[in-house]
């Protein structure tokens, strides 16, 4: 329900770019409201709540909201049975989309981490619960171009297993080859590149203490 109220402000937006004041996307209205001003704030909510959701949801098994999820087995297995996707297996790979209007933040919820991604667009996110590893594909934004990419972490709460805090984490990109710049901030700074997204590794310390320096 709550990413179904979410996308209903994306019917107020002309493919131009511009956008109409209050206007009903319910084909049971599809008229202006009558009063003005409330689209603004809609809007502003949904840029603080877009994101791509992936969670555990019995007995649906993992599931992603505003993104495409494909569960992939076992590392070196293949794509994992039915079962074992409704199972929410731990051990699986799960390779996410992000489909929402922006692109730039996804929330984790196995690790109960939210990754946000400023000055570049997150075109992709592996993630390996039982690893608590997530690999990120960050490309230059099209129409915001920038030579580097700032990625924030923030620890939500989850169930189960207390998460790794962020201090836990380390980042490195390129097939883990160099470091992330230190933390600006409170964000990692990678760099991007044309025509190829970055690969950025979050590798969270199996102690969940802060990695050594």
């Amino acid at each position: 329900l709550g990413a179904c109220a979410l996308l209903g402000h994306l019917s107020n937006i002309h493919p131009s770019g511009a956008y109409s004041m209050a206007w009903h996307g319910d084909p049971g209205l599809l008229r202006r409201d009558g009063f003005s001003g409330d689209y603004g704030p809609g809007v502003y909510g949904y840029w603080r709540s877009a994101a791509a959701y992936v969670a555990c949801m019995p007995p649906f098994g993992w599931s992603c909201f505003l993104c495409d999820l494909a569960v992939e087995g076992e590392a070196g297995g293949g794509a994992a049975s039915a079962s074992a996707a409704k199972a929410c297996d731990a051990g699986a790979n799960l390779r996410v989309t992000p489909r929402d209007a922006f692109g730039r933040r996804a929330y984790l919820a196995p690790l109960g981490l939210t990754v946000t991604v400023e000055g570049g667009r997150l075109v992709e996110v592996e993630l390996q619960p039982r690893g608590r590893r997530a690999v990120l594909r960050v490309a230059v934004h099209e129409r915001a171009r920038s030579s580097e990419a700032s990625v924030f972490l923030e620890v939500e709460r989850r169930d189960g297993r207390a998460p790794a805090p962020t201090s836990a984490y380390s980042c490195a990109y390129d097939e883990a080859a160099y470091p992330c710049s230190g933390r600006k901030a409170g964000a990692f700074v990678v760099p991007l590149r044309v025509g190829e997204p970055t690969r950025v590794i979050l590798q969270a310390s199996a102690s969940g203490s802060a990695p050594a320096s």
